[in-house]
């Protein structure tokens, strides 16, 4: 036998409810200020264990049935509780590891694959609508099924994102414009199977951990005065989230050749650019989510924290790995302890023996940096190097570049204008691959 949810929480709760009923009757006859304090505080008391049990709506819609006012006074409990979500069991950091940031291996991908993911934190409140209608008040925000949590799904993301590439004005940036239909595959209502296709773009979803209420209080024209305020669900300014992009050329995966690997990095070029150019444009200036022209959904242009990963493979002089502590200390001459710099030395790692005419023709700051390098030498470098060229060993204080694996490409950035240029960069990386390619 089954059970209708809200009569059998009636039935469980039916104590405490009558106790928060009997409370506010209480506070509605009145008294002096000292008495009514007391008594708010008793319908707060009485409100909590109804609101701990997390179906806050159920209680509400059963009070509806017996008193508004009441109801009303137990949604406005509910309103002033706080909103933030906390997973049960103490499994927050295990599962939203997975969930909300998920380990994307580029190696698994198609060539010139990209991972473009970023801190996203709030400016202005995000507003959404949910699909669950029973709830406490009528426009509760978007929240996953399981937990709860508010989040923006990949469809919305999606459809803010072509939106915002909509509006920059490009003509190939329209939705029949050829870069938008490989970001976002063709219209709708498109039969021709000449141009019919998916899109090479797959957003995650974005969670958030906290919500709060915006309260709107439409006026009447003629009077010019609130009426009834609305209240509405939000994700808070300042709650932060991981926007994940995934970018897949698969419609160019298995070409071969030259002209088709040059065409694919171009390809890969402008959708790249078109993307970051249109994130910038939705979180910052167009917003995402509900009344955006109003100014909500708008996120903060620093401190992203991202990063850019593409299935390009680079050379190890095109990595900047981090500088040790040693690296840091050493003299701008030298690369490594014992070992100059490229442009001074020579191939036996000795110093470059430079004539007068060539050291004038150096800059004025190399031309100093090469006298320091010079009086270096002479000092320890020469001693050290002829002494151990003489033991046998090899003068080389580091593994040939053909000994270490190449990278795929990986830069950081804080701003949209660092992912643009980010971008830029990577499309520079493509470019000398594409060529390399075709030698």
């Amino acid at each position: 036998m089954s059970y209708d949810s809200s009569a059998h929480l009636a039935h469980e709760l039916e104590g405490q409810i009558t106790e928060f009923q009997e409370a506010v009757r209480l506070l509605k006859q009145g008294g002096d200020r000292q008495e009514k304090d007391m008594l708010k505080k008793r319908v707060r008391e009485k409100a909590q264990p109804l609101l701990g049990r997390g179906l806050p709506h159920l209680v509400y819609h059963e009070l509806c049935w017996q008193d508004k006012e009441i109801a009303d006074e137990f949604r406005s409990q509910w309103a002033k509780s706080a909103l933030d979500l906390v997973l049960p069991n103490g499994c927050a950091e295990e599962i939203w590891k997975v969930i909300a940031c998920q380990e994307i291996d580029i190696a698994k991908l198609p060539k010139y694959s990209a991972v473009i993911r970023f801190s996203v934190t709030l400016d202005k409140p995000y507003l959404s609508r949910d699909e669950n209608l029973f709830y406490i008040i009528d426009n509760p925000v978007r929240r996953e099924k399981v937990f709860g949590r508010p989040y923006v799904a990949s469809s919305s993301w999606k459809g803010s994102l072509r939106s915002a590439l909509r509006s920059l004005g490009n003509s190939q940036y329209l939705d029949s414009g050829e870069i938008a239909r490989r970001l976002f595959g063709n219209e709708r209502g498109v039969e021709a199977q000449e141009i019919t296709r998916s899109g090479r773009l797959f957003i995650y979803p974005t969670f958030f951990n906290k919500v709060e209420l915006e309260v709107i209080n439409p006026h009447d024209r003629a009077t010019r005065a609130g009426r009834r305020p609305i209240l509405m669900e939000c994700v808070p300014a300042g709650a932060g989230g991981i926007f994940t992009l995934i970018y897949v050329p698969f419609d160019r995966a298995g070409t071969k050749g030259k002209e088709a690997d040059a065409e694919t990095a171009r390809q890969v070029e402008q959708d790249l650019q078109a993307a970051a150019a249109a994130l910038k444009e939705m979180l910052t200036v167009l917003g995402f989510g509900a009344k955006v022209s109003s100014g909500y959904g708008l996120a903060r242009n620093r401190d992203l924290n991202g990063t850019v990963t593409a299935n390009v493979e680079v050379e190890l002089t095109e990595v900047q790995p981090p500088k040790s502590m040693e690296q840091q200390s050493l003299p701008r001459y030298l690369e490594s302890l014992g070992r100059l710099i490229a442009k001074f030395r020579d191939e036996d790692e000795a110093l470059l023996e430079l004539s007068v005419d060539e050291i004038a023709r150096l800059s004025k700051s190399d031309r100093l940096l090469y006298e320091k390098a010079k009086k270096w030498w002479e000092r320890e470098g020469k001693a050290a190097h002829e002494k151990h060229t003489d033991e046998g060993g090899s003068s080389h204080t580091t593994q040939p570049n053909e000994d270490i694996k190449p990278k795929y490409f990986s830069r950081e950035f804080t701003t949209f204008d660092d992912l643009i240029k980010t971008v830029s960069d990577l499309a520079e990386v493509m470019k000398k691959g594409a060529k390399d390619h075709g030698r």
